[in-house]
């Protein structure tokens, strides 16, 4: 069984390539395998999405996802389509493992994506984390210049700041946690983080526009603080 996540690869945001779902599906078809797919990416529910396995199915492919990213955590909805032949043995095993389904948030939903609200909804949602988004690569740059690369996509609620060589990602995070600033150094998201590059993740999905340009300006006082000639 293989998971993955086609439409953006979190953290550094890789859309699969046809080549690689093609290899995917074959891979399944040689193993008696399955492709578990998640629509994890807020940003695909209104951006022209690239081909997933999902599209070219040949029978073995799960797709999943839920609606607390672009709803609200507590929703606490998901769904799963699944081939034909598991349909009733997905069904057992989710009265097994879940029990009764909250009948009056589903109703909810369904009324609205019945209407023209749920689509109006994930606009603002997209306009929201595009507007965070500019605004956070606005303010590095501001505080930066073109010192530092820094990586920032459609797909996502965060972006990758890349740090000179020989700079510990581990050390900045620990400093800006005390400057109340919350980061996360890319080799925390690596099984094998030996050779990973110094980077920095940095999520806004959940930080007003004004907090983003404060938390910005602390992290670059604390930038400034590393006594490495690329940053003076």
């Amino acid at each position: 069984m293989a998971l993955v996540t086609p439409h953006s690869q979190f953290p550094l945001g890789h859309t699969m390539s046809r080549q690689r779902m093609a290899e995917l599906l074959a891979w399944t078809e040689r193993v008696d395998g399955w492709v578990i797919e998640d629509h994890d990416d807020p940003g695909s529910w209104t951006e022209p999405s690239a081909p997933t396995p999902c599209q070219f199915d040949n029978g073995r492919v799960i797709h999943i996802g839920e609606f607390g990213q672009v709803l609200f955590p507590g929703l606490r909805i998901a769904y799963a389509v699944v081939p034909e032949e598991l349909a009733d043995v997905v069904t057992t095993a989710q009265r097994a493992a879940v029990g009764l389904l909250p009948m009056l948030e589903q109703a909810a939903l369904a009324d609205l994506m019945s209407t023209n609200h749920f689509m109006r909804h994930l606009r603002r949602v997209s306009d929201a984390y595009g507007e965070r988004r500019e605004v956070c690569a606005q303010e590095l740059r501001s505080c930066l210049g073109d010192s530092l690369p820094i990586q920032s996509s459609a797909r996502g609620t965060h972006l990758i700041l890349g740090l000179p060589p020989g700079v510990s990602a581990d050390e900045i995070v620990a400093a800006g946690r005390r400057s109340r600033v919350r980061a996360y150094a890319l080799s925390q998201f690596y099984a094998n983080p030996d050779g990973v590059p110094p980077r920095l993740v940095l999520g806004y999905g959940a930080t007003p526009p004004d907090e983003l340009r404060a938390g910005v300006h602390r992290l670059c006082s604390v930038l400034g603080e590393i006594k490495e000639p690329a940053l003076v």
